[in-house]
């Protein structure tokens, strides 16, 4: 892998997880406890995106990305109760140097199969994906920024999903 497509691919993804950990407080505490105990920084075993399977908010919305960036498409997992798709994404061989020593993680890419949800739930999905009309090419971009490409969902639509 190219050193410019790996600095790429290590920047995103650090952006991604600082969203990530900006949202999650607890997940950052504990972080920062392994980090201090162990004395370095914590090596991820894999990363994971949610993605919905309806007019091309599905796994392409951000596997392309990864793909373009030297991972390499695997397994297929299904998970029926929780009417989820998901294919792992093997990284790329990486350059190590003093500066970049951490491997890269894996990636999963879950797809919720809105089709199988209520009428209701799918819906409710529907109204936020409507308000996206190009959202779906920007997925890694939102990921990165940590943001959402639609509106935020009212707490009704939330508990209704919930269910």
């Amino acid at each position: 892998m190219a050193s410019q497509s790996q600095s790429l691919l290590r920047s995103a993804i650090s952006s991604m997880e600082k969203a990530y950990l900006s949202r999650n407080p607890t997940i950052r505490s504990i972080i920062e406890a392994v980090s201090s105990a162990d004395g370095g920084p914590v090596c991820y075993d894999h990363f994971t995106f949610r993605t919905l399977a309806i007019d091309g908010h599905g796994i392409d919305s951000v596997a392309k990305f990864f793909l373009d960036c030297g991972y390499t498409q695997r397994d297929e997992l299904r998970f029926p109760a929780k009417k989820l798709k998901c294919f792992w994404f093997a990284p790329p061989e990486t350059e190590y140097s003093n500066t970049i020593s951490l491997p890269l993680p894996r990636v999963f890419i879950a797809e919720l199969l809105v089709d199988e949800l209520s009428s209701q739930s799918q819906e409710i999905i529907r109204k936020y994906v409507k308000m996206d009309a190009n959202g779906n090419k920007y997925a890694v971009l939102a990921s990165i920024l940590g943001c959402l490409t639609w509106e935020k969902p009212t707490f009704a639509d939330y508990q209704q999903l919930s269910r």
